[in-house]
């Protein structure tokens, strides 16, 4: 089957890539909203850097979020998951094909080889990474109200609600806690 050259063969090695691609969008989003947890694990952080930020969506963003932040396990996460991105399009190029260059073939094997490789080097990079113990998941509403609840920060935000965003953030700021 995979020795062909049918449609079949293209759209299993494109179903592959897409799946990769999925995966690495999906631990990059994952990623980017523990960061600021880690952060806060590691060392008291001012709000601006904790509980005023808003994670990254996509790694297209995300890459600017990172290194603006001087987050480079994140980075190389956005950087790994815009390569994943392109995955697809290259692995569908290697069943070779009569109309296609035997060079192109090449190429596109290689270069599926080298972007792999280097998906299995920041996936493993990524074990070492100690990440903050969390009982319960911090991006559902539960688990948001459960370590807000759980911590004396709700003394220091009375009446704070009533203020716009801006003020708000401004406010909270000032304020110089860290968290």
């Amino acid at each position: 089957f995979l020795d062909g050259e049918s449609f079949g063969v293209k759209f299993v090695f494109t179903a592959a890539g897409v799946a990769v691609s999925l995966f690495w969008s999906s631990f990059f989003a994952c990623a980017a909203v523990m960061t600021p947890y880690k952060a806060m694990s590691d060392a008291p952080q001012k709000a601006s850097r904790s509980i005023l930020l808003s994670p990254p969506t996509n790694p297209f963003s995300g890459i600017i979020y990172a290194i603006y932040r001087r987050q480079c396990l994140l980075a190389c996460l956005a950087a790994t998951a815009i390569i994943s991105e392109f995955l697809p399009l290259t692995l569908s190029q290697i069943p070779y094909r009569v109309s296609q260059t035997f060079i192109a073939h090449i190429v596109c094997a290689w270069i599926n080889i080298s972007v792999l490789c280097l998906m299995v080097l920041v996936l493993v990079a990524s074990f070492f990474v100690r990440w903050p113990s969390m009982p319960m998941d911090p991006t559902t509403v539960a688990g948001s109200m459960y370590y807000i609840c759980d911590s004396s920060m709700m003394i220091h935000f009375e009446g704070v609600s009533l203020n716009s965003q801006d003020g708000r953030n401004s406010d909270i700021a000032l304020a110089n806690f860290r968290y």
